[in-house]
């Protein structure tokens, strides 16, 4: 048995004999899968272990429960998948909510994702109605994989729309995170750093605006990966 350590996440390989454990983050070359957040990425090398590629390796990533807590993500949300070279394709997995793992069995050499699955763009925290309009820092700042944005919704009339945006620096608008009817209330948006075509944005500054009838509110944040 062999363990790899990396970035917070433990590789268990059986061998049968000596060998070498490669863990290589490749979140910024795959698309996103639709109705889930990427949470980590990453595919494990083996050197001087061929005697099993044709069999499977062991994989545990390790979670946070606060984290996910804070966007309403239980342990049961948690999934694990890998990519075959031409789509995603889900792992049986374990998850010890007691360790705060979730472990499965995978080929030898392909990218394997932690995913959170997330049907819904955004999630109401609460209270039902707001006394004012507020676009809060989003945490954590600076982010690496996913980063939540929190807002509160006062009552403004029927058919009130929300739109919630994300720009660079130079003002052109990377992704739409929210664009719909919202009644008042406070929400919660997770946003993992991608824009409206699932790809991967680069390391910067990045401005998110909150428009709600006759609202508006920006702020900056750093993604750093």
């Amino acid at each position: 048995v062999l363990s790899k350590v990396e970035g917070g996440i433990c590789i268990v390989v059986d061998l049968p004999y000596p060998g070498e454990v490669e863990v290589e983050d490749v979140r910024d070359e795959l698309p996103k899968l639709d109705g889930y957040i990427i949470l980590k990425l990453v595919r494990v090398r083996m050197d001087g272990a061929l005697g099993v590629l044709s069999g499977r390796v062991k994989v545990t990533f390790p979670f946070d429960p606060r984290i996910l807590e804070k966007f309403g993500i239980g342990p049961d949300g948690l999934e694990l998948w890998f990519w075959d070279g031409s789509g995603w394709r889900q792992v049986r997995s374990r998850v010890d909510a007691e360790g705060s793992t979730i472990s499965g069995e995978v080929p030898p050499d392909v990218p394997v994702a932690l995913l959170a699955s997330v049907y819904e763009p955004y999630v109401q925290v609460g209270p039902s109605e707001p006394e004012d309009f507020q676009l809060r820092q989003n945490f954590p700042n600076p982010f690496n994989t996913s980063t939540t944005i929190e807002f509160f919704l006062p009552r403004i009339g029927s058919g009130a729309r929300a739109k919630l945006e994300i720009f660079d620096v130079a003002g052109r608008r990377s992704s739409t995170l929210l664009d719909r009817e919202m009644p008042p209330g406070v929400y919660k948006v997770l946003w993992d750093g991608r824009d409206d075509s699932g790809r991967p944005l680069a390391s910067g500054i990045y401005v998110y605006r909150l428009t709600y009838g006759p609202y508006r509110a920006t702020k900056r944040m750093v993604y750093i990966k």
